[in-house]
């Protein structure tokens, strides 16, 4: 019977969602000890290759997708100031946990000074189809429900202590690594027929001149996708200024009741909201480096002018919460692996894991077992149930791939892994005719005293 404790440590470590923590791909059955042998896996610590308190040997990779106690790929290895650690590949952490956004609408104290307040949509709040620089809220309900609270809260701000009160409205985009094409997203080709860069209007400044394109990407060279990847960032950026200020300008004007149904009274506001924008450039990850993936998003920083605010009595605000559930969603992109370009689908199983999918083309198979690591076959990677290894410098080489650089691991309470590896590397777990099913991995060294008892 084990101690409540240490089963307590030991569901904290199985279910702890962060950074840096790392359970073995083979470690279905929750032990956290290698030292029980299972009818299928012979791999535990005793049998695993002995480096000798060198920085090189063999690891053992007979234990991949097998059913057993933490796989132990090489022991007595050195690095920094030990030479008895232990080497284990394991599977990244991949669950989308069902989570919840909490969004609080604010009715700030009367003549209390507004704080800076920062909206960013992004993930499931990204309203923007790919390729596209309009917000089509319609489509992204979390989106729309997390822009009505920017609205509102403007809204209530303007109406409290004036439009004098704002400094700034700094809209700023970003574009992740996928390449910028002139195709309409696969989700919405029953919706659109084209992309809107012609359609869609922005805000003019330093980085969205003209307010309108004649053409895709402003004519942008189909060659020069880094340049297109930042008009995407910066456009859409552009294009939310415009929405969200005849937005606001309308709400105010609503909330006036004695000039509800002035329209001019609405240009007035929008006009003089229009001083207080400014669209900064946009970060731009389209850069071709492997595994550098990025963000696509849209932030809106409002930035209050407390000089201007008189003092007053102050009286009591109220606050209203909405819980926004988030859901996994499907997501689309290009991986830049081996100087080759490979388009990718990421999803949600049925568990909730991520699933990473590319076609099993010709691309593909001059990756595999090169750039990309091939785990499909039981017990083997690239085909073998031992390789080479080492650790050159920081970085841990794997059959002849480097497999990143270490770090030490953030979560300090779990010595199991002392240090991890700082990037992930995308392996191939399953190989089908037509497609490959990929996992993010990691290698970390461990303590020995922790992961085995003796």
């Amino acid at each position: 019977m084990q101690n409540i404790n240490e089963e307590l440590k030991r569901m904290l470590y199985l279910t702890k969602h962060m950074r840096g923590v790392v359970i073995s791909e083979q470690n279905n059955s929750g032990q956290l000890t290698g030292s029980r042998k299972t009818d299928n896996s012979k791999n535990y610590f005793t049998d695993a290759p002995d480096w000798g308190g060198t920085s090189s040997g063999n690891l053992d990779m007979s234990g991949l997708g097998k059913v057993g106690g933490v796989i132990v790929n090489a022991k007595n290895v050195k690095y920094k100031d030990r030479d008895d650690l232990v080497v284990s590949i394991n599977s990244s952490i991949g669950k989308e946990l069902e989570k919840n956004i909490t969004l609080t609408k604010t009715t700030p104290p009367s003549k209390k000074p507004p704080l800076r307040t920062r909206f960013t949509f992004e993930d499931s709040t990204f309203p923007y189809p790919n390729n596209m620089i309009k917000p089509y809220f319609e489509y992204y309900p979390e989106s729309k429900k997390l822009y009505d609270v920017c609205v509102e809260t403007m809204k209530n701000n303007i109406i409290e202590y004036g439009m004098d009160s704002l400094k700034e409205i700094i809209f700023k985009g970003s574009a992740d690594s996928a390449a910028p094409t002139d195709a309409v997203d696969v989700d919405f080709k029953n919706i659109f027929k084209e992309l809107d860069h012609t359609t869609a209007s922005s805000i003019e400044s330093e980085f969205t001149t003209p307010s309108k394109c004649s053409k895709n990407y402003c004519g942008i060279s189909r060659k020069n996708l880094s340049e297109r990847n930042q008009f995407l960032a910066d456009r859409r950026a552009g294009v939310m200024a415009k929405i969200f200020l005849n937005d606001v300008a309308n709400a105010v004007n609503s909330a006036n009741k004695e000039t509800a149904k002035d329209v001019r009274n609405v240009s007035v506001i929008y006009d003089k909201l229009l001083q207080k924008i400014k669209i900064v450039k946009g970060d731009n990850y389209y850069d071709g480096q492997p595994g550098r993936r990025g963000i696509r998003g849209v932030s809106i920083d409002v930035i209050p002018n407390k000089d201007k605010i008189t003092p007053g009595t102050e009286t009591p605000g109220s606050e209203e919460t909405m819980i926004v559930r988030v859901a996994p969603r499907v997501i689309r992109g290009t991986f830049n692996i081996g100087g080759k370009a490979v388009k990718y689908i990421q999803s949600a199983n049925e568990k909730g894991y991520f699933v990473i999918k590319i076609l099993n083309d010709e691309n593909a198979k001059s990756l595999l077992g090169n750039y990309i690591p091939d785990m499909s076959v039981t017990g083997q990677l690239n085909g073998k149930s031992q390789v080479k290894g080492s650790i050159k410098g920081d970085n841990m080489i794997v059959d002849n791939l480097n497999w990143g650089g270490f770090m030490e691991n953030p979560d300090r309470s779990n010595y199991a892994n002392l240090y991890i590896t700082e990037n992930e590397i995308l392996c191939a777990v399953s190989v089908g005719e037509s497609e490959i099913n990929l996992r993010y991995f990691k290698v970390t060294l461990g303590d020995p005293e922790y992961l085995i008892k003796k």
